[in-house]
């Protein structure tokens, strides 16, 4: 049950938003293919969880240190 649950909070639900998101952007933007939404969409949000990590990684050093 865990393995599923983790399935699903990890891999499935995130790429439903991709895909929701992808057509309300398609719906404002006809222009611009489904396929560059949700590629755009991946890359901004590896690049926050990226980038996050190593400040948030920093951070907490910084503050273990103080400690």
């Amino acid at each position: 049950m865990t393995v599923c649950r983790s399935l699903l909070d990890y891999l499935l639900i995130p790429a439903f938003v991709y895909i929701v998101f992808s057509v309300a952007m398609n719906t404002l933007l006809p222009g611009v293919d489904r396929r560059v939404w949700i590629v755009l969409l991946v890359a901004v949000t590896t690049m926050v969880n990226w980038y996050g990590i190593k400040v948030t990684s920093r951070a907490n050093f910084i503050a273990l240190g103080l400690q």
